[in-house]
Order: C-alpha cells, then sequence, then structure tokens
C-alpha cells in the first residue's frame, strides 16, 4: 500500500476530537456515579450513563460534523451494505471475541495472566444467568448499537482519513492507538489489535458498514461474556487441564488470527481499489 497524499477526507483536528471524546467520558463518568449513588446496579449504572455520550460528542464535533457531511454520507451509503459485507463482518466480529478468549488462554499456560489473589477460586466454575430482559436489552443497545457507531465515525471515519496524508501505515497505526487509549487501561493490547483490524476492513470495503457491523458482533459476543456466562477459573499453570485446553486454544488462536487477516482483505471483500480516499481539489 502506498502512501496517500493530497487533501484529507476529513479535514478535522485529531487533538480537537480527542479532547471531545476525554470531555464526553468525564460527563459519563459524572453521570455513572450518580446513577450507582442512587441505587442503580454497578453495569445498568455504566450503560445509561453512556447515552449521554452521543449527544455530547455531536454537540461538541458539531462544526466538523456540518463541514464533512459529504465525505462521512460517503462512507454510509445503503448500495454499500451488501449482504456479503454484512457477513463477513459479523463473523470477522465473531472471531475476534473467539480469538481473544483463546489468546488468553494460552497466556495463562505461558504464566503471563495470572490471579495473585490466594484467596482467589480455582474452579472451574460455570454457571449461566442472564440479568433481566430490559438491563439486557439496554445493554445490548449501548453495546452493540451506540458504541460501534459512535467510535467507528470517531476512530475509523474521522481520526484514520485524518491520518492517510501521514501514509497508510501510520494512519492505521495511529488511529489504533488514540481507539485503545479511550479503553480501561487493561484492555489496551486487544483494544488496538482489534482497532488494527477495522481499520484495514474500513479501508478496504471502503465504508463504514463494515466496521461498524464488525465492531457491533465483537460488542454483542462480549456482552455474553459479561452478563450471561459465568466462568471462573484460575487454574496454576501446571494444571493438567490447563495444559490439554491450551492443545486447543492455541491453534483456535492463530487460525482465528489468520483468518481474521483474511476476511479484512480487498479479495475476501471483494472491493475496488479506491481511486484515492481524497476530496476532490
Amino acid at each position: 500500500m502506498t502512501a496517500v497524499t493530497g487533501r484529507p477526507f476529513f479535514r478535522v483536528s485529531i487533538l480537537a476530537i480527542m479532547l471531545f471524546q476525554v470531555c464526553a467520558l468525564f460527563t459519563r463518568s459524572a453521570l455513572d456515579l450518580f446513577f450507582v449513588s442512587i441505587g442503580n446496579d454497578r453495569s445498568v449504572a455504566g450503560d445509561l450513563s453512556y447515552l449521554v455520550v452521543p449527544p455530547v460528542l455531536v454537540a461538541l464535533s458539531y462544526p466538523y460534523l456540518r463541514r464533512n457531511k459529504q465525505a462521512l454520507a460517503s462512507l454510509f451509503k445503503p448500495c454499500q451494505l451488501t449482504l456479503r459485507l454484512c457477513c463477513l463482518s459479523l463473523l470477522l466480529g465473531f472471531l475476534m471475541r473467539v480469538t481473544y478468549w483463546a489468546t488468553l488462554t494460552v497466556l495463562m499456560w505461558m504464566g503471563l495472566l495470572k490471579n495473585d489473589d490466594p484467596g482467589a477460586i480455582v474452579g472451574p466454575v460455570l454457571g449461566f444467568s442472564c440479568p433481566p430482559l430490559l438491563a439486557l436489552c439496554l445493554s445490548f443497545f449501548v453495546m452493540a448499537f451506540l458504541v460501534p457507531i459512535v467510535e467507528e465515525v470517531i476512530n475509523r471515519g474521522f481520526l484514520l482519513h485524518a491520518l492517510l496524508p501521514k501514509g497508510i501505515v501510520v494512519a492505521l497505526g495511529v488511529s489504533a492507538c488514540l481507539f485503545a487509549v479511550v479503553h480501561r487501561l487493561d484492555s489496551y493490547p486487544v483494544a488496538f489489535i482489534v482497532g488494527l483490524f477495522l481499520g484495514v476492513q474500513a479501508l478496504n470495503s471502503r465504508t463504514l458498514w463494515a466496521p461498524v457491523l464488525a465492531h457491533a458482533a465483537y460488542n454483542a459476543t462480549a456482552i455474553l461474556d459479561w452478563d450471561c456466562f459465568q466462568i471462573v477459573w484460575n487454574p496454576p499453570e501446571t494444571d493438567p487441564g490447563l495444559a490439554a485446553l491450551t492443545r486447543v486454544a492455541a491453534p483456535i488462536a492463530i487460525l482465528g488470527t489468520l483468518i481474521c487477516c483474511l476476511l479484512v482483505s480487498k479479495k475476501a471483500i471483494g472491493a475496488r481499489l479506491p481511486r484515492s480516499p481524497v476530496l476532490a481539489a
């Protein structure tokens, strides 16, 4: 891939966009604390408080949205939303989550991930119990609908395309870093890798529908992890069960990564090479 020259597709200030995100997230944190203080469950409070993020971001970034509305609309054309793209994107999101769990298992076996709490339950303890339906629906609405749209417009829309004049490698790397830093500290590596996959997918598909759907599938699968599946297992590195599971997880992690690379490729997406992701002079 060659560097892209010319005017950025999105004419924005990267620093301003990041500042807008910080303001929105601080507002969310304050609202989250308020909902918890009046007796709401922590997870419900987190979902409810996120509802303030889109309007805050829209209000702060309105001048950029207005200036770049044609560029943004060109990445959300209905004709781009083909059955092939939908299937590939949903599969990518699900497979990234499966690969994540397989990789965690390998890291546990290697001793790179472990629970140092001496009172931790060794397990395994397995269970399945979802929260009340309204709370689960709210979680899906926020995490599998609002979050993907907001984060993809910002990261694979504004930031990625604004960085393209610096070169595709730089644009992908920096935008993935900026995507990671607005997540929790312990999820930085995962968010960075997911950001790379979604960035390549966005450029090769020439649409934001693809990363939005993949992001939605990833988050929807994560909701089942967080809210419905109860899995507690803190095995020592010498646990024969962990070694046996790793023999299955390691190939899954490798194969899953390779398939994810294929799913974001031009060959799989079937997209024509873009003329150039810049605005006409």
